[in-house]
């Protein structure tokens, strides 16, 4: 995947879950009293949530990898 198809995609996923999860926001599906903390766990779990659909074999062990390798 080339740099531009990177940031492309990078930005798209992004905005995915922004759009997602301010609907959820407008429609007071998110509790008020959820701050900063909450928020957070929230987007660790959507983005999550996203990457759990693909195969999680040698292709994540090799991903992993990378990330200690080029020090990510």
């Amino acid at each position: 995947m080339e740099k531009s198809e990177q940031k492309l995609f990078v930005k798209d996923l992004m905005n995915n879950v922004f759009e997602d999860i301010e609907k959820k926001i407008n429609d007071g599906c998110i509790p008020d009293n959820w701050d900063g903390i909450e928020l957070r766990w929230y987007l660790k779990d959507r983005f999550e949530w996203n990457s759990t659909y693909y195969n999680k074999t040698k292709r994540q062990k090799e991903y992993k990898n990378d990330l200690i390798v080029l020090d990510l």
